[in-house]
């Protein structure tokens, strides 16, 4: 109701992100089951554990992240990739089962070349991390991702783009 363009099919994107966030919490195991299930480790990956939303600068990414917190429980705020880039790895490596919501991604954080960051980060987490373990759901105000071959397969990307009216009603209509 309050987007610039009235395309609904970025209603049904936005719901999208909405489910893949409660279901979430569970992706671990479907991962765990679905592999017992076919034998083979490798197939993990077919569930990805990775989202990542991308679009242009104020389309509501930043505020369907403070939606989110909100309908999964949380009173904080996204964490912002500045804050949370030396620590993602451990995350995977806890049993929180809570998405992390990641604000503000990088463009170059799928070229980088760190252990714990990027390709090999989603590499290790789709390959190998077994049993509890969170999903990450980041935004990106960059289109312009490199992603290889390799990689694409275990990401689900989605487009924002659709900008918010800055109007008092449509921020009553958020509050």
């Amino acid at each position: 109701k309050y987007t610039q363009q009235k395309d609904c099919s970025a209603c049904t994107r936005v719901f999208e992100i909405i489910l893949y966030s409660f279901i979430s919490p569970f992706i671990w195991k479907i991962r765990d089951n679905y592999a017992t299930q076919l034998g083979r480790d490798s197939v993990r990956s077919d569930f990805p554990s990775f989202m990542f939303i991308y679009g242009v600068s104020k389309s509501g990414k930043t505020t369907l992240f403070e939606v989110l917190e909100r309908l999964l429980g949380n009173n904080s705020q996204p964490m912002s990739y500045e804050v949370v880039s030396k620590y993602l790895y451990d995350y995977f490596y806890s049993n929180n089962l809570m998405p992390l919501l990641v604000d503000e991604i990088p463009e170059n954080f799928m070229t980088s070349r760190s252990q714990k960051l990027g390709e090999r980060l989603i590499k290790t987490v789709s390959n190998d991390i077994k049993g509890k373990h969170p999903v990450m759901i980041g935004a990106s105000n960059s289109d312009r991702f490199s992603i290889p071959p390799q990689v694409q397969r275990r990401v689900s990307f989605i487009k924002v783009s659709n900008t918010f009216e800055q109007t008092e009603e449509s921020q009553s209509r958020l509050n």
